[in-house]
């Protein structure tokens, strides 16, 4: 991935990334951001599927304790 692909992944990802200037970064911060981004959207899709569980979890404990 070049520095242009870089930059456009990185502002497709977030709008918060559209405003800023890329120019003064250097291609290794560029690749720690666009790890950075990744590494959060699984460690948010993790949580939501261990909550989802967790429902789950509690939807079935009431369900056996009416029986």
């Amino acid at each position: 991935m070049n520095r242009t692909q870089l930059i456009d992944s990185i502002k497709a990802s977030d709008p918060f990334y559209e405003g800023i200037g890329f120019d003064a970064l250097t291609d290794d911060d560029l690749l720690v951001i666009k790890l950075s981004i990744e590494a959060h959207e699984k460690i948010m899709q993790g949580l939501a599927e261990k909550r989802a569980l967790e429902f789950q979890k509690q939807k079935n404990t009431v369900l056996i304790n009416r029986r």
